[in-house]
């Protein structure tokens, strides 16, 4: 998010097929993953790659693997027999021991990436904020989501200002009692953040909240 403020692009990757990963979070990754249509998409949903040297490699039993041998690419490259082609590849093929199949548990996830990439640029810096004396007002149009705009009042304003890093609704609560906001209990501010969460304006995980919209004043790139 602060690099999309910032004009800073990013490139980075889903890496999954991880050993012991929960399969259920990729459906909560598709859920939540449209709230960041903003921001700049992942380059590639990508499986992890066994590689020599890793831990992976060297102790594939403690991480419930079993290593089947250099990827097959490698028979194309090395006129070797199946012993001196084990020394010489790099990334190997390997199963799990508990029988997953990530591809099954991936698949909700990959057309929501896929959505997200193919409206990356028209996306980019999308749902943004501008603060006015009392108030803010959001303006929202990530391609994937109904346009939107929102005024919030002080109070309101104050709690989703409190979200820029992440807060617990105590934290916020805290934030605006010290400036001066008072009225609110922290219940209160749990409601509304989670009003907040439901409009996909701010994205919760572990009972903390971030606010996702961007400064207007930044608008640069680079």
């Amino acid at each position: 998010k602060w690099c999309a403020e910032y004009g800073v692009r990013v490139n980075w990757a889903i890496i999954y097929g991880c050993p012991g990963e929960p399969p259920d979070e990729y459906a909560r990754m598709a859920d939540a993953l449209p709230a960041l249509s903003h921001l700049d998409p992942p380059m590639q949903l990508v499986r992890l790659v066994l590689d020599r040297f890793s831990p992976y490699h060297e102790r594939p039993e403690a991480f419930g693997l079993d290593v089947v041998g250099p990827l097959p690419y490698y028979r194309f490259v090395y006129p070797v027999d199946e012993r001196a082609l084990c020394d010489l590849a790099y990334s190997f093929e390997y199963t799990y021991r508990d029988g997953r199949d990530p591809e099954s548990y991936v698949a909700p996830l990959r057309p929501v990436v896929d959505g997200w990439r193919e409206g990356g640029e028209a996306g980019y810096r999308s749902l943004t904020y501008g603060r006015g004396p009392g108030f803010i007002t959001i303006r929202d149009r990530r391609p994937n989501l109904e346009p939107a705009d929102y005024t919030l009042e002080e109070r309101e304003a104050q709690i989703f200002m409190a979200c820029d890093d992440g807060a617990t609704p105590a934290e916020a609560h805290q934030v605006i009692q010290a400036a001066g906001v008072g009225g609110v209990t922290p219940d209160e501010v749990r409601g509304f953040l989670e009003e907040l969460r439901a409009s996909r304006l701010v994205y919760e995980d572990g009972g903390r909240y971030l606010s996702l919209a961007l400064p207007t004043r930044s608008s640069g790139r680079s």
